[in-house]
């Protein structure tokens, strides 16, 4: 069979970087690679998360540090995708990130983006697209996950994505005060402004870490780290004051979660609440 006539499917290439000048010199170095096929560009993991299930790229060039969701956020939730692309990491300080990087043996490229650096990367890329070899790089990012979450991000709540009005949003966890529930909804109440999400209240706990939020109510959860002040309103239920002005109501049969309430309050706030006094006097 005559195949001199047949061309070889470019690698379809997305760029997600929140600096609109890190993405106008990677998609200047992308179209002088004939092999390559720009399909897209991103400012944030989230829309990345969005775009890539409908453009299917092949080869992410993707920045670590981004507000909303960054790089590690997003290469976590491809890993187990059976369409999986190839990513090649783009950051410039996270000298974690770095130091995992090369433990895994991940590609990565250093800011200020040098062409010398750029294209022995996508060679190699080109290499793993042609010759399968995906899944094997999905297994050196779970290792590169664990390997930053021991550097890096031990002992916190991951960023949790939501689907807001049609769109994805990366919320982290210190952003958001409280969350409660609203019919079939959840309101999510964050440092800036507040989220509307069509989920149920107890399926939306299932993926908050209980070391971090609380659920003090049937219709509220808090994050215990903004929790400020703790007092008796009355027929054994409780008012959590949160940060911002906030309250929430701690109900009776939450009664349980009173001594670590307070062990908050005081914590986050450098001083018991006077609750403390009055809850020895009661007993």
């Amino acid at each position: 069979m005559d195949t001199s006539g047949m061309s070889t499917p470019k690698i379809k290439t997305l760029i997600v970087d929140d600096e609109p000048l890190a993405r106008e010199l990677l998609a200047s170095l992308v179209r002088k690679d004939s092999a390559l096929e720009l399909v897209g560009e991103s400012p944030d993991g989230a829309d990345a998360l969005a775009k890539i299930t409908t453009l299917k790229p092949d080869l992410i060039l993707l920045d670590v540090q981004m507000p909303v969701m960054n790089g590690i956020g997003l290469a976590s939730r491809l890993i187990h995708r059976r369409d999986v692309p190839y990513i090649i990491f783009v950051t410039a300080y996270d000298r974690y990130a770095v130091k995992a990087f090369e433990l895994n043996a991940l590609d990565y490229i250093l800011k200020p983006i040098a062409k010398d650096r750029f294209f022995p990367a996508v060679e190699k890329a080109k290499q793993a697209i042609s010759q399968q070899r995906i899944y094997e790089m999905a297994e050196k990012m779970l290792g590169l996950v664990s390997s930053l979450s021991d550097t890096g991000s031990h002992g916190r709540q991951e960023a949790i994505v939501i689907n807001t009005g049609g769109k994805l949003v990366s919320l982290e966890p210190e952003d958001i005060i409280w969350i409660e529930a609203a019919n079939q909804y959840v309101r999510i109440h964050t440092n800036r402004q507040i989220f509307m999400m069509a989920e149920n209240l107890g399926k939306f706990a299932d993926r908050l870490d209980g070391a971090f939020f609380q659920r003090v109510h049937r219709s509220a959860i808090i994050n215990l780290a903004k929790v400020r002040s703790v007092a008796r309103k009355g027929s054994g239920a409780h008012r959590i004051g949160l940060a911002g002005g906030q309250e929430v109501i701690l109900t009776r049969s939450k009664a349980q979660l009173l001594p670590l309430l307070l062990k908050y309050a005081r914590s986050n706030t450098g001083s018991a609440q006077s609750t403390s006094n009055r809850e020895k006097s009661d007993g």
